[in-house]
């Protein structure tokens, strides 16, 4: 046998043997990336490996000691990664559901998540767009395009990002110009007539100047059809279309070694139409008027549940007055019926600044990351009956800055640190208008307006010191002060015995908070890390930001507070031919925030507080196998279990936790089959156990097991021209993207249906 081949296999078995040991040992396994090169930090990184700034400086995904999942610029491409969803398909422990007639992708990663619609709300996953800190999901709603990379932190990152990142956090960095020339244009046309362009072209404009600019439009019908309501004659209607638009300009200045500059400037603008509700039906079809048993699967059961029926200012039976009305005899998912009295407009423009600046002194460097965002926008949403019982016209304002400026060591020598400190003040100004003209006996209009500013404060520093060869100790820490002022302000006009809300209300919550994290790791050899971790982080208190009819309910909830303990591996058993990496966690959750659905005074409210003290824990495993250059298979699965420990839902499961998650992506590339071109095939798929949506948990909000598959096929040219041919949902499977369970007497369980299957054609270039 030759030398470098008996090498090779004592390498594995060797790897093999250390891994196994680990699986049967260890709490359980997390997904990261590949290994660095046998010869070290040095060496060429493989080609199964990406570069992550997770730590605030450039290293190898593999060599960082803890859970992250990254996607360089030419995966997200080859998965069609265009929003903050298809995530979900790449990254084991991530789930996403939507926040209704916004859209607004709420994340949460192994089971810590936020289950809250309103644009006050912190989210427990933070994204970052290339390092500034988006503080509402309603910010995440930008489409992702010329993308460098995106990575995903699992777990409390209190210490280096700070609050509001309980379950983790999420970097976006977009793609900077090089001084070569480069441009890239890709086009789209599908079902629905979709039709999706995207570009970008750099180059240097002199030696030390680079620009990059870069664009994409979508637009698509929508695939839902709208029965509106006898306001507007009983007409059917296309609902859906889909208007986004997006452009970004990046200018690098690098006038010596020792310093460089960037600067981001973009703005997207959404023209869109909000989706409608489905109802699953709320009487019994056998005419006794007593409330049925809502369906798990979001439609309608026939052998149980009538059509969706109330009457005109009065719910219930004959004896109530009123012109009795039936919405939606069809039970087809795909077919709502509504009133839309405002129309049903979801147009928002949103754009931002983002200056980061460094400065080597030679040993040291000093960073300094400054943003701006600002978002604008108005939505009208339906409560998903023929009837005006909530319809609601809402207009948002946001306006984000933040400055961080950060001092660290080169990394050379056995110890490793960094310092910071953080300032952020956001404005969010919220004015919702609910018409409830067919309201039991009342008729009115509700005035419902919020304006809340926040100030934070943070001091943080993290050092890592190589005790032993290969031995490193971690320990880091964060002090935040954070300030919130909130107002609230209702107004009703009508007829009849309607609630009134309350009149100019003023509060102010602070919080002051230690964050940290301790950890080991060791690098067995350059192919295997273990690594154990301690950390802790909080998410700020708020102000529920619903329509409130009494003081009571628009007083504050306390911060939510997490500690984590996690413990994992990373392994290339094969260079370049197998990795396998895992991890196993637990959490203890600490006066977390969770969302249920109340009645106040006839209006059905999702209220956010804190819901009591939950246990998390699990087992994640993340697997590439590429036997040959052609093939590739990623796989990853995540098992959880949550448990509410005390507070009013003991024993319950925390919302967007499924006890399983699971994604694959197998790609084929054929290499050497012709001259000049080749063809791929790709089929990526994910799966997750049953999803208890929200609190309480009941048959109404429970989503049933969800498969989703997309396919995609095609030749690509060594010239850099690509065609192709895509479906999305192959199997058309039927699934919800949110969830509401009964809101009144009057409101049934209501959702709101993800994208039927789509198919079309893609052609690129890039040069």
């Amino acid at each position: 046998m030759p030398q470098s081949s008996g090498k090779l296999i004592n390498t594995m078995l060797s790897n093999t043997a250390i891994v196994s040991a680990m699986l049967a040992a260890s709490v359980g396994l997390a997904p990261t990336a590949y290994a660095q090169d046998a010869e070290g930090a040095d060496a060429p990184i493989s080609s199964m490996d990406i570069i992550v700034t997770a730590e605030r400086r450039g290293q190898s995904l593999q060599s960082v000691p803890a859970s992250i999942s990254a996607f360089d610029g030419q995966a997200l491409k080859e998965l069609r990664v265009t929003q903050a969803e298809d995530l979900t398909k790449l990254t084991p422990g991530l789930t996403l559901r939507s926040t209704g007639v916004s859209a607004d992708p709420l994340l949460t990663v192994r089971g810590i998540g936020m289950n809250n619609g309103e644009t006050n709300q912190n989210p427990a996953v933070t994204a970052y767009l290339n390092e500034i800190a988006l503080p509402s999901h309603a910010f995440l709603g930008f489409p992702i395009y010329d993308m460098e990379r995106v990575e995903v932190l699992k777990g409390p990152q209190g210490t280096l990002y700070g609050r509001n990142t309980t379950g983790g956090a999420i970097n976006f960095i977009t793609r900077r110009p090089k001084q070569e020339f480069e441009a890239n244009f890709r086009a789209d046309y599908g079902s629905y007539n979709l039709l999706e362009i995207e570009g970008g072209i750099s180059g240097g404009l002199t030696d030390t100047l680079a620009a990059r600019l870069s664009f994409t439009s979508y637009t698509r019908n929508g695939w839902q059809t709208l029965i509106l309501g006898p306001e507007h004659g009983d007409v059917d209607s296309r609902n859906g279309d889909i208007d986004r638009k997006a452009i970004r300009g990046t200018v690098v200045w690098n006038p010596s070694d020792s310093f460089d500059a960037t600067l981001v400037v973009d703005y997207a603008r959404n023209n869109s139409e909000t989706m409608a509700y489905k109802h699953a039906g709320n009487l019994r079809n056998d005419g006794s008027r007593q409330p049925c048993s809502y369906p798990t699967t979001g439609i309608r059961d026939d052998t149980v549940c009538g059509s969706y029926s109330i009457r005109r200012n009065g719910v219930g039976g004959p004896a109530i007055g009123g012109t009795q009305i039936f919405s939606d005899p069809s039970n087809d998912p795909r077919v709502a019926y509504g009133s839309f009295i405002f129309g049903n407009d979801n147009d928002a423009k949103t754009g931002g600044v983002a200056l980061l600046l460094n400065y080597d002194f030679g040993g040291v460097k000093l960073s300094s990351v400054t943003g701006y965002r600002d978002l604008e926008r108005q939505i009208d949403g339906d409560d998903g009956s023929p009837a005006i019982l909530s319809d609601v016209e809402r207009h948002q304002r946001l306006k984000v800055f933040s400055q961080e400026l950060r001092v660290a060591s080169s990394g050379d020598g056995p110890l490793d640190w960094i310092l910071g400190a953080y300032y952020t003040r956001d404005t969010n100004r919220d004015q919702a208008i609910f018409n409830q003209k067919d309201q039991f006996a009342y008729s009115a209009l509700f005035d419902s307006r919020f304006y809340q500013k926040t100030r934070a404060l943070a001091a943080f520093g993290q050092a890592s010191y190589e005790l032993t060869d290969g031995l490193k100790a971690t320990v880091g820490l964060r002090y935040t002060d954070e300030k919130k002022n909130y107002f609230y302000d209702g107004t009703v006009v009508g007829s009849g015995p309607f609630p009134v809300p309350i009149r100019n209300f003023n509060s102010e919550i602070t919080a002051k908070k230690v964050s940290g994290k301790v950890g080991l790791d060791y690098q067995i050899n350059p192919d295997v890390l273990l690594y154990a971790n301690v950390s802790r982080a909080f998410k700020g208190g708020g102000y529920p930001a619903t329509i409130t009819f009494t003081v009571n309910e628009a007083q504050p909830f306390e911060p939510e507070e997490i500690t984590a303990y996690e413990a994992g591996f990373k392994a290339n058993l094969i260079r370049n031919v197998l990795r396998i990496n895992g991890a196993g966690y637990f959490y203890d959750w600490k006066d977390f925030q969770a969302t249920t659905q109340v009645n106040r005074g006839g209006v059905p409210v999702t209220v956010l507080a804190t819901a009591g003290d939950a246990e998390i824990k699990g087992v994640e495993l993340e697997v590439v196998l590429s036997p040959v250059p052609d093939i590739t298979l990623r796989s990853g699965v995540n098992w959880m279990d949550s448990d509410i420990k005390n507070g009013r839902y003991v024993g319950q499961r925390t919302p967007n936790a499924p006890t399983w998650t699971v994604n694959s992506v197998l790609r084929i590339e054929p290499v050497g089959l012709t001259d000049g071109f080749r063809p791929f095939f790709q089929i990526d798929g994910s799966w997750n156990s049953a999803t208890k949506t929200a609190l309480p948990n009941s048959v109404a909000t429970i989503e049933p097991d969800l498969l989703l598959l997309n396919a995609r096929m095609g030749l690509k040219w060594d010239s850099g021209f690509e065609i192709a041919g895509w479906v999305r949902n192959l199997t058309d499977t039927v699934y919800r993207t949110q969830i509401l369970g009964p809101g009144s007497a009057s409101l049934p369980a209501r959702f709101i249906y993800g994208d039927p299957i789509t198919f079309g054609v893609s052609a690129s270039m890039s040069f």
